[in-house]
């Protein structure tokens, strides 16, 4: 079992417990010692080669703590969207979402803070705050109306717990840069929120809550009866004909409530009426519930040359249904097509549906038509 495998995102939040730990540890021995801010903190006033110096100071300073209340927010924040950011990403995203927002965010602050004036820049920066911004950056775009644990048997809405944050930490940063006191600094903030929403964007975030969101709309349509199971089945094929589970679910949800003939009646519509890559997708559900024999037999046959070339199986599928019916113009038409498609994939398959189509429909243009584009196949039969 791998650390992001989705049995290990159901477990402890590991990642969240070790960097919670890990910032406790440390803040054993640095907080109320000033002289740690300075020791293992990051000091924009480095000048010349100096810089070289800087690298250990950006991987350590975030984990340094000296006010107590400055650590006690932090935890708070990580202990509070820690474990569900962790869920949902795994073990490493989480780790590579904290510490890139905060070595980044320490980055940002060198960067800019270098530039003010000697007293603000000879300050160090200390604290977990640039990670907890990267946190902060992800849930909200992936978590905003979810409710998360912050003490036992409280839930609270994520955009709570981030106002809260940002209230706190403005009022820290206005502090800081009035009494020039040891703080985080807002620019490794702003540094670290950025890296979040940028991981988020790059870890799929707003899919995700797209899926979520339809989550809840399908559990609502459930409970609310077949008419709104249908409405969700059109718009889901509309929007994301690709999620074929998704179009699977909605499909079983009306089975299930004992609608079956709506459902394919559904689809049977949506088959002849769609656009785009609708149609394919829906063939493919009535063909895997048996119901292909529902869609007239010039659609079912044009449908499956649309599908040839990205997926021939449920092509083929489609084409020798119309041969499981009586004899007609249409047989004719899928005898042809069934021959395009296997001319290159299975020769031997080719030759039977050419020697069907030249014996029970000679003469008819798709049994010429076969003739001259494929004569080798048409050979001795």
């Amino acid at each position: 079992m791998t650390w992001n495998s989705p049995a290990m995102k159901e477990r402890a939040p590991v990642a969240t417990i070790l960097l919670l730990l890990a910032n406790l540890i440390v803040a054993g021995f640095t907080l109320g010692v000033e002289q740690a801010a300075y020791t293992h903190g990051l000091i924009p006033a480095a000048q010349g080669e100096a810089w070289r110096t800087q690298i250990r100071p950006i991987l350590t300073h975030a984990f340094v703590h000296v006010d107590p209340f400055h650590l006690l927010v932090n935890m708070i924040v990580l202990a509070a969207l820690g474990p569900v950011v962790e869920r949902a990403l795994g073990f490493w995203r989480l780790l590579l979402l904290f510490l890139g927002a905060a070595w980044l965010g320490g980055l940002a602050h060198w960067a800019i803070v270098r530039m003010q004036s000697s007293e603000v820049a000879a300050l160090p920066l200390v604290g977990a705050s640039g990670g907890i911004a990267g946190l902060v950056g992800y849930s909200f775009l992936r978590f905003f109306r979810e409710r998360v644990p912050l003490f036992p048997r409280v839930r609270v809405p994520v955009f709570l717990v981030i106002g809260a944050w940002l209230l706190l930490e403005f009022a820290l940063a206005v502090s800081s840069l009035r009494t020039f006191e040891l703080a985080s600094s807002h620019w490794a903030h702003l540094g670290g929120l950025a890296v979040g929403l940028g991981l988020a964007f790059l870890f799929g975030a707003g899919s995700a809550v797209t899926e979520d969101q339809y989550e809840r709309r399908l559990e609502e349509a459930k409970r609310s009866g077949t008419e709104a199971l249908l409405g969700l089945m059109k718009q889901r094929i509309q929007d994301r004909p690709e999620d074929a589970q998704a179009l699977q679910s909605l499909v079983r949800a009306l089975v299930e409530a004992g609608r079956s003939q709506t459902a394919r009646e559904t689809l049977v519509e949506l088959a002849q009426r769609g656009k785009g890559e609708v149609p394919v997708v829906v063939l493919g559900l009535l063909v895997e519930h048996g119901w292909a024999a529902s869609l007239p037999a010039k659609v079912r046959i044009r449908l499956a040359d649309q599908a040839a070339i990205s997926n021939p199986w449920l092509a083929e599928t489609a084409l020798t249904s119309v041969l499981e019916e009586p004899s007609s113009e249409d047989t004719a038409d899928a005898l042809a097509s069934l021959v395009t498609l296997l001319a290159d994939r299975d020769e031997a398959a080719a030759r039977r549906y050419a020697k069907l189509l030249r014996t029970e429909h000679a003469g008819s243009f798709q049994a010429d038509r076969i003739q001259r584009l494929y004569p080798h196949l048409c050979e001795n039969s």
